[in-house]
């Protein structure tokens, strides 16, 4: 019990955006296999996530499929803790791990995108001003499965993207907080190939998807607001936990490997995780 919920508190770097509520409704699944390094000192120690973009003409919503799986845990466990701690209890290590926090709202009609972030006990919610991006078009095509893609170069995030796009699905919308371009994007990476996204399947939902970026907990910030949370928590990762945990005279099973670790090692591994995410999708 106390192995799963340290991992609940200490784990869940979530990232939620919200200044302006957007809501509506996807028409299309858009599925990305996303491949990053989270540090820069190791860019061979790669994460590969799938990626969900609900989208339509009106709005869209893009989160990792490992968060859905999280939010789903969690929703069972505000709803029935104890049944949840009994049922999780000794598997720690299959509960699911986002790598990649950010969740993205998009408004097209009103121009409008809302990051969102967990961080420890807080979600924040920024709006993304630089939203949509200018792109520079290319001459170079090729073909990319099925599909005839043309060639889009962009700044943003202190990186540069190459984006291979198509005309020939009837979607305008792209990965993270990417759009602007007059089609779908299916391969998207920057110029040190940190972060790739490539798409693995397009299909219609033959039911809507509701998309809604409102939650009453979140803590509406601008960016630079964001920014300053997500750095204190690269230092100090488990924040007021970690003084709770050291007045504890026991040892806690390690979330990914089961090894029995004493509170100061606890506290000195989460700060070394928290160091190797120095490699944040915008160089932030």
């Amino acid at each position: 019990m106390k192995n799963t919920l340290i991992f609940l508190c200490t784990s869940c770097l979530f990232i939620t955006i919200a200044k302006a509520q957007i809501k509506g409704e996807a028409t299309h699944l858009i599925r990305y296999e996303a491949n990053f390094a989270m540090d820069s000192t190791d860019r061979d120690e790669r994460k590969t996530e799938i990626h969900s973009l609900y989208t339509s003409n009106e709005v869209s919503y893009y989160v990792s499929e490992t968060y859905l799986k999280l939010d789903s845990l969690i929703t069972e466990f505000q709803k029935n803790p104890q049944a949840s701690m009994r049922r999780m209890e000794g598997n720690s290590r299959d509960i699911p791990r986002p790598e990649f926090l950010p969740k993205v709202y998009k408004n097209f009609k009103n121009s409008e995108a809302l990051v969102s972030v967990r961080i420890l006990r807080d979600n924040y919610i920024y709006k993304e001003s630089e939203f949509p991006l200018n792109w520079e078009m290319e001459e170079e095509s090729k073909k990319i499965g099925e599909y005839e893609a043309q060639k889009a170069t962009t700044n943003f995030g202190g990186r540069k993207w190459t984006a291979w796009f198509t005309l020939q699905v009837p979607i305008q919308d792209e990965p993270y907080i990417f759009s602007g371009l007059p089609g779908l994007i299916l391969e998207l990476s920057d110029a040190d190939d940190d972060y790739q996204f490539n798409v693995s399947s397009i299909k219609s939902l033959k039911e809507k998807f509701p998309i809604d970026s409102e939650s009453k907990t979140d803590k509406k910030v601008d960016k630079a607001e964001f920014i300053k949370a997500y750095h204190n928590f690269r230092e100090n990762p488990l924040g007021e936990f970690a003084d709770r945990l050291r007045n504890m005279d026991i040892k806690f099973p390690d979330p990914t490997t089961g090894e029995m670790l004493s509170a100061s090692e606890i506290i000195r591994k989460a700060k070394r995780e928290a160091k190797k995410r120095n490699n944040y999708i915008e160089r932030i």
